[in-house]
């Protein structure tokens, strides 16, 4: 849905038509209904005043038809790391939920070392 649309469809779901709701935000219904075309040209003070209407933010108005963010590809890995990333899991899968816990101890003691 781009900006434009949800714009639209937050104004209809006021219960008033966008002349109306022109008219309650003192934004010439001619302005609006450009504005409802395209966004893009629009001044800041008219989108604050309709953003303010509808209780929405700015920042959620921009995010509205934007594609999602893409998630950062998977690092790449050395020859044989996956192997031996395997071969951890395997190891980590076979240990008791006590020495699972005395590993994880043991590498939290290590980190802080590093830390400090």
């Amino acid at each position: 849905m781009s900006r434009e649309e949800y714009l639209k469809s937050q104004i209809r779901a006021t219960g008033k038509n966008v002349k109306e709701f022109a008219h309650d935000i003192d934004i010439p219904y001619t302005t609006l209904l450009s504005m409802l075309k395209n966004l893009g040209g629009s001044s800041v003070d008219s989108v604050i005043k309709i953003c303010s209407a509808l209780g929405i933010t700015i920042e959620h108005l921009n995010e509205c038809g934007t594609p999602p963010k893409k998630k950062k590809p998977a690092p790449e890995l050395y020859p044989g790391q996956a192997e031996k990333l395997l071969e951890v899991q395997e190891l980590l899968q076979s240990l008791s939920s006590d020495n699972l816990k005395v590993m994880l101890k043991f590498a939290k003691s290590l980190n802080a070392d590093l830390d400090e």
